[in-house]
């Protein structure tokens, strides 16, 4: 992953004068965030900012926000957790004795029923 600032920098150049772009990041919401939860998402997210630091990186890269919005939390249960328990529900059932082998190579065959991730937020930018 490049990070916000690199990301911002790195689009700068192909935004035609005037034009917009939309930005979909991971922000805390929290300014203290459990230290278990803080060290979990730093594998997957390690320049996870704030949402306010992610405001001032974006107007730091001379961009102007016109708006943001966070989805709901109700969003990703019923759009990607309930749908994935369901999921998995379904393949324990259909591989009792064989999870492991069985699971890796349906991994492999994966068909359309799986679901999208929801982003976190989103915030409509103009250069």
């Amino acid at each position: 992953m490049m990070g916000l600032p690199a990301t911002l920098r790195f689009w700068k150049r192909l935004i035609r004068p005037c034009g917009y772009m939309g930005v979909s990041d991971c922000f805390w919401f929290t300014h203290a965030p459990t230290e278990e939860y803080r060290e979990s998402l730093s594998k997957i997210h390690p320049g996870m900012v704030h949402e306010e630091v992610g405001v001032e990186m974006i107007k730091a890269a001379v961009y102007s926000v016109l708006g943001a919005m966070r989805l709901p939390d109700k969003a990703c249960w019923y759009r990607y957790y309930i749908p994935l328990s369901q999921r998995l529900e379904m393949l324990k059932n259909r591989y009792p004795d064989d999870r492991k082998n069985r699971l890796s190579s349906h991994r492999s065959k994966r068909s359309a029923e799986s679901s999208a991730v929801i982003p976190a937020n989103m915030d409509m930018l103009s250069s």
